[in-house]
Formats: C-alpha cells, sequence, structure tokens
C-alpha cells in the first residue's frame, strides 16, 4: 500500500481511536478503583464514569463503516461530550459545590437528535465536528473556571497544571475545527494522515495528563487534610502544641543564630506603646475550669475550650499564633509589640472571654482568665526558657486572685 491510499489513512486513524479508547478505560478504572478505596470521595466516580462514557464513544468512532451511522456518529460523539461534561461534574463534586438540576441531562438526548435531524449541523462532517468541538470547548473552558475557583479556595497548585492542559486542549479543537473548513470532509480520512495523527497524539496526551492531574489533585486535597489534622487541635481547632512550638521556633530561629533580631519599623496597628517592637509570649489559663467540668459537665468545658479559642481568634491579629498546649491551657505569640502593646492585647483577651462566657447558657456564670506575659528581646533564649518564664508570670497572677494580666519583665498588673 502506498501512503495516498484512503484505506491506510482511515485504518491508522481507527488504530489511534482504539489506543484512545483503551487508555480512557484503563483510567476510568483507575479512577473507578480509587472511589471504591474511598466512597466519600464521590467526585472519583464521576471522573471514572466520565471516562467510561468516552471509552465507549472512542469505541463507537472506531466502528465507522461496521456499525450504523447513528451509533458511529451520534452516540459516539454525544458519549464522548456526556463524559467530559462528567469530568466537569467531578470537579464541582470535589470544591463541594451544589449540584445541578436535572433538566441539564436533557441536553444530550437533544444533541443526539440535533446530529440526525436534517439541518445544517447534520449536513456535512464539517459542520458537525464543529459542533461537537465547540461543546468540547466549551465544558473545557467551564472546567477552568471551577479548577480557578478551587485553586483560590483551597490553595491546590495543581489546578494550574489541569488549566494549562485545558487550555491547550481548547487550542487544539479550535485548529481542529479551522483544519476542517480548510479541508471540508466527508469522513477523517479526507485529511493529511500526520495532521490527523498529530491532532489525535495530542488530544490522547492531553486526556492521559488531565486524569492524572485530577488523581494529583485529590492526592494534594488528602495530603493538605492530613497535614491539618497533624498541626491542629481536633476540639478548638487553633494549632496543637507540637505545630505552635515548630512555628514559634521558626520565628525564634534568627535570635538563635545571631543573638539579636532586628526590631521591626512599622508596628502593628493600634498596639505601638512607646517602647521599642519586639515578640511576646502568652501563657493562658482558664480559671476554675475543673469545677465547670465538675458542676456542668464535659460538654460545657469543650464548650467554653472552643468559646475561648473563637474568642482570642477575633481579639488577635493576623500576625499572631494561637496554640493549646492541653487541657484549659493556650500559648499565643505575639509578633511586633512593644510591653504595654502586649499588655493591651492581653487585657483585650481577658475582657473579651469573660463577657463571652458571661452570655453563654451552659454554663451560666462569667468564667475568667489568667494570663502570663514574657516579652522576647534579642536574645539567644530557647523557647522552653521563655515559656518556663511565662509560666512564672501566670503562677504569679493565679496567686494574686486570678483575673488577671502579670508580665514576666515587671511587676505591672491588670486586673478587675
Amino acid at each position: 500500500m502506498t501512503a495516498s491510499n484512503p484505506s491506510l489513512l482511515f485504518f491508522e486513524v481507527r488504530t489511534i481511536i482504539c489506543i484512545m479508547s483503551g487508555i480512557a478505560l484503563l483510567l476510568a478504572g483507575t479512577h473507578l478503583y480509587a472511589w471504591m478505596l474511598r466512597r466519600r470521595d464521590y467526585w472519583l466516580a464521576f471522573w471514572g464514569f466520565g471516562n467510561f462514557l468516552a471509552a465507549i464513544g472512542l469505541a463507537l468512532v472506531s466502528l465507522r463503516g461496521y456499525a450504523p451511522y447513528f451509533v458511529t456518529i451520534s452516540i459516539s460523539q454525544t458519549a464522548i461530550v456526556a463524559g467530559l461534561f462528567l469530568n466537569w461534574l467531578g470537579l464541582r463534586a470535589f470544591n463541594e459545590r451544589p449540584t445541578i438540576g436535572a433538566w441539564w441531562w436533557l441536553l444530550f438526548p437533544a444533541l443526539v437528535g440535533l446530529l440526525e435531524i436534517a439541518s445544517p449541523i447534520s449536513d456535512t462532517m464539517t459542520h458537525r465536528m464543529t459542533l461537537i468541538s465547540s461543546l468540547l470547548s466549551l465544558i473545557a473552558i467551564m472546567m477552568i473556571f471551577e479548577l480557578a475557583a478551587i485553586c483560590k479556595v483551597r490553595g491546590l497548585q495543581v489546578t494550574r497544571f489541569i488549566m494549562a492542559l485545558f487550555g491547550l486542549f481548547i487550542a487544539g479543537n479550535i485548529a481542529r475545527t479551522i483544519m476542517m473548513w480548510v479541508h471540508p470532509l466527508h469522513h477523517l480520512s479526507g485529511l493529511p494522515s500526520p495532521i490527523v495523527g498529530c491532532t489525535l497524539a495530542l488530544t490522547l496526551a492531553l486526556m492521559t495528563a488531565w486524569n492524572m492531574g485530577f488523581l494529583m489533585l485529590a492526592a494534594e486535597r488528602l495530603q493538605n487534610a492530613l497535614i491539618q489534622a497533624a498541626s491542629t487541635d481536633g476540639l478548638t481547632g487553633v494549632m496543637n502544641r507540637n505545630a505552635f512550638e515548630a512555628a514559634v521556633r521558626r520565628q525564634l530561629a534568627p535570635n538563635q543564630k545571631f543573638n539579636s533580631r532586628p526590631m521591626s519599623s512599622v508596628p502593628a496597628t493600634g498596639e505601638r506603646g512607646r517602647g521599642m517592637l519586639c515578640d511576646a509570649l502568652l501563657t493562658i489559663d482558664i480559671d476554675e475550669f475543673k469545677q465547670v467540668n465538675d458542676q456542668f459537665g464535659h460538654e460545657a468545658g469543650d464548650a467554653l475550650l472552643r468559646m475561648f479559642a473563637a474568642s482570642a481568634q477575633n481579639s488577635l491579629r493576623s500576625t499572631d499564633c494561637l496554640g493549646r498546649r492541653g487541657g484549659d491551657e493556650f500559648t499565643i505569640f505575639l509578633k511586633g509589640v512593644d510591653e504595654a502593646g502586649a499588655a493591651r492585647i492581653a487585657e483585650r483577651l481577658r475582657r473579651s472571654f469573660t463577657h463571652s462566657s458571661q452570655h453563654d447558657p451552659q454554663i451560666g456564670r462569667p468564667s475568667t482568665l489568667s494570663i502570663g506575659v514574657m516579652m522576647i528581646h534579642g536574645s539567644a533564649a530557647s523557647l522552653e526558657t521563655l515559656l518556663a518564664q511565662a509560666d512564672a508570670a501566670l503562677y504569679k497572677a493565679k496567686g494574686q486572685g486570678k483575673d488577671r494580666v502579670m508580665m514576666a519583665t515587671s511587676t505591672a498588673q491588670f486586673a478587675t
């Protein structure tokens, strides 16, 4: 056979399409197997069934000349479009977006009818493929917008890679549409073999890559969730002890390396005092927490801990760190404050918590805080030393009647 033999060209196209169908079926199996391992991740089912539909559609395309025209054109192309549509639904489910109405599914029978009835769209292969390419490109654009939302809300970096793939997919569809209008055809064998081969090879590569990207997206989300679970206190949602101490040690690293740290040239809004800006470490204890548990039950105690965490997060700045050491003990790292500013933040926190707990129906009485404040000046002190000094100020505050803020570096105190 020669390269100009149309039957040879169509055989080559058929072979490539069969390979694409097989790859789509393999990807479908991968997603569906992953879904069976993690049933709650139902977006994997959308991706799996989407690839399964695409595999069926491509398999039907490869039967052109051996099966009815209705099956190899209308049904096959509708299945391919529906498969990509399911992939989009999977992204919406992944982003925890609401499901769409059932009427959307009426579009696919309408598409079959549009390809079958006598109309300008169904007259030639060029018109039909232009319609299918346009629909695929439209769904790809919808997927790019969904991926952008996932990147913005969840910060998953794999989305950028998948968005680039769908951008190339859209460009490929545009190029294929232009090519078909330049070479009007009745079937794919009317195009030069290198053009058809390159177009199908690009589609195959992109389809494989974005499906692998979907799995990477799910893996990145799972990894982030595991990191979050490992660094977050399950009851209050703030940093746990290990995560807090690791965060503070990163802040103290310049001190321990150079035995000094530069003072911030820009004070934190609303916390400027007369002293030089540095950092501060607060240790906090909820007064008489055991009595709350004994009198009102552990559910009330848990509610009080959650209330403190919420109250503290509302009173702190975005640059500050809040962590739970265990039980009713919390620690706070304040960035860029002077002694007066640290005392003000601690006092604001104490008053805010007392006010919030006073209106809690589970307790019925106000709860108070004792707070020790240790200023961190330019020194190479370890975190353990700083915590011990802050604890000493905390115990002094509790020894002097509780419900007060005590500075570790001075005798100044703020009490009710």
